[in-house]
């Protein structure tokens, strides 16, 4: 295959690399770090993007999820329960503000 051919020659599988914007390296995190059952720290998120994490979360929306029991949110961080982690596409959609509120 051309990846194949193309990791053997330059070392990487890669077409084009490119900087993500910072909502989307935010979105990036979400998808990532729901996934697990640690969930997403607030001082490693903190570091990683110099955003407090309630700065880009949709409150009403996330009040909910908590309360259906998708979400769990403590002084270590947020993550989903196992029933969240099932639809947790739609999870980041409800609780993650716009990209442009995101970095203002």
């Amino acid at each position: 295959t051309r990846w194949l051919k193309s990791v053997e020659e330059r070392g990487t599988g890669l077409a084009k690399a490119r900087r993500l914007t910072a909502g989307e390296r935010i979105n990036e995190l979400f998808l990532l770090g729901l996934r697990t059952e640690e969930g997403i720290n607030r001082k490693r998120f903190n570091r990683q993007t110099g955003l407090n994490i309630e700065k880009i979360l949709n409150k009403k929306q996330l009040e909910k999820l908590i309360k259906f029991g998708y979400i769990i949110v403590d002084k270590v961080g947020i993550r989903t329960t196992v029933q969240g982690r099932l639809c947790l596409n739609a999870i980041i959609t409800e609780i993650l503000l716009d990209e442009k509120s995101l970095i203002d």
